[in-house]
């Protein structure tokens, strides 16, 4: 093989490589929703979602500086109830570790 191929080649390799790695990165910019500048500190957050049948979801989700519990099934969402902060944040015992 002539060495000036081998160069070309694993030059488009690399080059290849670094374009991969810029898209991959530019998509986690985008799903985490701080591609575009002040967008940073997002207004909507899914906090939890349990399932509670084959069709039916519980979503706990803050909304700017509240909280929300949403059910939804079948094309439908309701708000079930709002939630105090405190609530939402403080640790289950099941998820609290041991001393």
């Amino acid at each position: 093989m002539d060495v000036a191929f081998t160069g070309h080649y694993v030059f488009g390799l690399l080059v290849v490589a670094v374009v991969l790695a810029a898209l991959w990165l530019a998509a986690q910019k985008v799903r985490a929703g701080s591609f575009l500048p002040g967008t940073e500190k997002r207004l909507f957050r899914v906090m939890q979602s349990t399932l509670l049948s084959p069709d039916t979801l519980v979503h706990v989700v803050k909304i700017a500086d509240r909280y929300y519990a949403l059910g939804g099934g079948r094309g439908t969402l309701c708000v079930l109830c709002e939630l105090s902060p405190e609530t939402v944040t403080a640790p289950t015992q099941s998820q609290q570790k041991p001393n």
